[in-house]
């Protein structure tokens, strides 16, 4: 019998012109297998999760890493790792070498900044009034990549318990929330258009399927089998669905039709690229 093939556990990524950003969303690692080479391998297994099930992938990344400087947080909650670029000053087009589809890796929407971005980050160094941004490579509990303790620096507070900086940094967190939404909204758009589902027909199709499925809750696979979507394509619109259907409820109530419901918010956030652009 073939041996069972092991599963990746979720992945988020993000970048900065110098810097990527891993995070393994796994709880409760044991000992953990890591190899990061200075070619860009990235590989890892181990087991995790309320069930102690085998997670592991090996992927090569888009560019050279830093190993020296580069540095790494294992805690019970998850794996998380900053690893210089060993070119800096280009922001990579994706996080693998080869242009391929992962569904278990993510963009880290808390942690992503687009160029523009960052240029604004610099300007504000020079504003004294402007509010601290958060450094993901600054965290208590940081080793580098051989295991060893690297000492946090310029933490203006003296704080060196990680869940105080956490909390510190949450109102940044929730500051780049429309960021966030720009760039979901954006990877929406992308799928609306590619499938041309501002078409009456098809937009009408679809949200009688997400509306009519006998109390079943609509997953990635099943639009997947349906209309053809990639699943890392059906999770990104079902998650953009509900954010619009969260907002719905948040601020409008619940009444009507859920059929009309959907199908008007699906209209609207089809129109929205406009405003939103």
């Amino acid at each position: 019998m073939a041996a069972a093939e092991i599963a990746a556990p979720m992945v988020k990524w993000a970048q900065r012109k110098e810097q990527l950003f891993l995070t393994i969303d796994l709880t409760d690692v044991k000992n953990p297998h890591l190899t990061i080479t200075e070619e860009g391998r990235f590989a890892f297994s181990g087991r995790g999760g309320p069930d102690q099930k085998e997670y592991g992938f090996d992927i090569m990344l888009h560019g050279e890493i830093d190993v020296e400087n580069s540095k790494r947080l294992l805690n019970s909650r998850k794996l998380f790792f900053g690893l210089q670029k060993k070119v800096r000053g280009d922001h990579w087009p994706r996080v693998t070498k080869e242009k391929v589809k992962l569904h278990w890796m993510k963009i880290d929407f808390e942690k992503w900044k687009d160029q523009d971005d960052e240029e604004d980050d610099v300007r504000r160094q020079y504003d004294r009034n402007a509010p601290k941004q958060e450094n993901y490579l600054n965290t208590p509990g940081l080793q580098n990549l051989k295991g060893e303790a690297v000492e946090p620096v310029n933490l203006e507070d003296g704080d060196t318990d990680e869940e105080d900086l956490e909390e510190a940094t949450q109102e940044n967190i929730e500051a780049d929330e429309a960021l966030r939404l720009r760039l979901h909204h954006a990877e929406f758009q992308k799928i609306v258009d590619k499938y041309d589902l501002k078409n009456e027909d098809r937009a009408e199709r679809l949200a009688w399927f997400l509306t009519n499925t006998d109390n079943v809750t609509v997953t990635a696979d099943m639009v997947q089998k349906e209309f053809g979507f990639s699943v890392a394509e059906a999770e990104t619109f079902l998650s953009w669905i509900e954010v619009g259907v969260k907002f719905k409820k948040d601020h409008l109530g619940e009444s009507g039709n859920k059929q009309a419901q959907l199908a008007g918010q699906m209209e609207r956030l089809n129109a929205s690229g406009a405003s939103s652009s």
